[in-house]
């Protein structure tokens, strides 16, 4: 094992621990049990002797599963035997992978070709692969299909030629990555037939070699010696990264990032307002909200970090108007830990009103109760999470689903905070003045937002980013996405309608203001990198940045009824006995202790606010 006795046991009781939650066996476990045995015991504990009828029953409910697209049935049946699935075959020799292709099943698709191996070449007797099925059949619903096959028979085809370098493996690629292959996808293929490189493969995805660059990126220097880097290379390539937008090596990038903004405005739909919400008070107001429906203890939490921080470092958080610059270095790693250890003792309860998902693994929502057939099968229910494993927060009465990429009614949800949709609404109505491409959005009704996502990407993991994606299954995709960042800086990638594309790197810092419309409404997008906090050796801050990048810059207050210090003019009133103003300082204004917190919270994650209509 190489890992010593102590913590080999602990990664047994652990292992065991797993097999028993996902039901998979007592055969297991025993093998597990005894590593002498292990050798002698594998081939008669996987081939679990089930007589020939019973197996054909279970293959044809095996095949009736994938036509009708019941994961949890199949899974049911791979558990009884490993032998059922992969060698169903129908009357005209077809798998259950063709079944589930030919009606459009993606997960249960991605399901058979990552964990069961099932071959997607396979010919049924018409001679015809699964792929071929879902293209005669003309179905617009199973265009994702025809997408993941085409990813994994490429990924199969690449490592039989012994090139893995830019292959993608389908086994970890999320639904919502392989879901994003839509029609436009299709469209671009076929316009570009005849475009592969010269081995014969297929083209390169652009994007996700301009994402790999950035992945490693951790400041701003190293960011300027990438592109430095680039730019001073010999060897061209269209994906080598040689500018972002907002990281300036000289003057002229400066005129480069004013040209590309004003194409991504009049052209795509895409416009950057640098520094729209300039005062640090509305930004740490607006985390507040965002993580106002935890009820966390911030008191307690609060001690504790004064506690840990002594001597000037305590400035850090004892005011809101206290600025970061005094502190040296060794100072900010100091705070840094003590900001970790916190987030580590603060918990997510479980019956929050917002529904969450975490660094574990699935959405933690509620679980309904288990059927009257299969009463001793209820998964077990988190109780509770640290905030520092909290990966994202839905705003608003609507839950999104990653895993099947649809909303979901929440209920007894609280509304999106009116905080958060004048913002949007403000922001879009600028946007609109400098887009020429809007589409329906025209009117001037201003758009109803009622739902945001909020991302959080904590600087501890450097796995913490987003792939490139499209948000393209509101109701509505000519309404804007209108997204704020908080906190630390990081670089954002917008593409276009294909992953073929080259994509635009833009560096966005606190108070940056994102509105995606138009034709950018439907273009990939993402995160591929966060970046240090408190950086002091970037020379463009951000009101030097939105000067240089537009002839006038429009700032927005989100709480204009607080001062520089976070000090409400409603909350006094309340203290005089303004019963009004007690409720709205009660509702909607954070309070000092809480923008406190999210100040010391923010210096070690990155918080991104994407506001939609569902």
């Amino acid at each position: 094992r190489g890992v010593g006795a102590s913590l080999g046991s602990k990664l047994d009781d652990t292992i065991r621990g797993i097999i028993q939650e996902l039901y998979i066996g007592d055969d297991v476990l025993k093998l597990l049990s005894s590593s002498s045995a292990a050798n002698s015991n594998n081939n008669a504990v996987c081939k679990q002797t089930i007589p020939l009828q019973e197996m054909s029953h279970l293959q044809s409910q095996a095949l009736q599963c994938a036509s009708s697209g019941n994961m949890s049935q199949l899974r049911q049946l791979s558990r009884k035997s490993q032998m059922i699935i992969p060698h169903a075959l129908d009357a005209n020799n077809q798998t259950c992978l063709h079944l589930a292709a030919k009606h459009g099943h993606v997960d249960v698709c991605r399901w058979l070709l990552s964990e069961v191996n099932i071959d997607a070449n396979v010919l049924n007797a018409n001679g015809k692969r699964a792929i071929d099925l879902v293209s005669s059949d003309d179905n617009v619903g199973c265009e994702e299909v025809v997408m993941l096959l085409k990813r994994w028979m490429d990924q199969i085809s690449g490592r039989s030629n012994g090139n893995d370098e830019n292959v993608t493996d389908v086994s970890t690629t999320s639904a919502e990555d392989v879901a994003t292959m839509n029609a436009n996808d299709c469209e671009n293929n076929s316009n570009s037939s005849g475009q592969s490189n010269k081995d014969g493969g297929v083209k390169d995805d652009i994007y996700r070699l301009v994402e790999q660059q950035l992945r490693g990126i951790r400041t701003v220097k190293q960011l300027r010696t990438l592109l430095q880097k680039n730019r001073d290379s010999t060897e061209t390539h269209d994906h080598a990264v040689t500018h972002v937008l907002g990281c300036h090596l000289d003057e002229s990038d400066k005129d480069y990032d004013r040209q590309c903004m004003k194409v991504l405005a009049e052209e795509h739909g895409a416009v950057l307002l640098r520094n729209f919400i300039p005062r640090e008070v509305d930004q740490l107001a607006l985390g507040a909200l965002a993580l106002r429906p935890f009820n966390f203890d911030l008191s307690s939490a609060l001690d504790t970090l004064r506690t840990g921080i002594k001597d000037g470092c305590s400035d850090a958080i004892a005011t809101i108007d206290s600025q970061e610059s005094i502190l040296s270095k060794q100072e900010k790693k100091r705070i840094g830990k003590h900001i970790e250890e916190v987030k580590s003792q603060l918990t997510v309860p479980i019956d929050a009103s917002v529904i969450v998902q975490t660094n574990f693994g699935p959405q933690i929502q509620s679980y309904s109760s288990p059927s009257e057939n299969n009463q001793t099968k209820k998964r077990k229910i988190m109780e509770s999470l640290p905030l520092s494993r909290l990966r994202y927060i839905n705003l608003g009465e609507w839950n999104y689903n990653w895993g099947d990429r649809k909303y979901e009614k929440v209920p007894n949800a609280m509304v999106l905070p009116d905080r958060l949709v004048s913002l949007a609404q403000r922001a879009h109505a600028i946007a609109k003045l400098q887009s020429k491409n809007e589409g329906s959005t025209t009117d001037a009704k201003p758009v109803s937002f009622d739902m945001a996502i909020c991302n959080l990407y904590h600087l501890q993991r450097p796995s913490d980013r987003l792939g490139g994606h499209q948000d393209n299954v509101e109701s509505d995709i000519s309404l804007p996405l209108v997204t704020v960042s908080l906190g630390a800086p990081g670089v954002f990638l917008l593409g276009g309608r294909s992953r073929q594309s080259v994509p635009t790197a833009i560096l966005l810092r606190a108070g940056d203001c994102m509105v995606m419309s138009g034709n950018s409404r439907g273009y990939f997008h993402g995160i591929p990198t966060i970046l240090s906090n408190g950086e002091r050796d970037e020379p463009d801050c951000n009101a030097a940045a939105a000067a240089a990048t537009t002839d006038s810059v429009e700032t927005y207050r989100a709480f204009p009824e607080l001062d520089e210090s976070g000090i409400s003019i409603l909350q006094a009133n309340a203290a005089s006995g303004n019963t009004v103003a007690e409720e709205v300082a009660k509702t909607d204004i954070p309070s000092l202790d809480e923008m406190r917190f999210v100040k010391a919270f923010l210096t070690t994650v990155r918080m991104n606010m994407s506001i939609r209509r569902v």
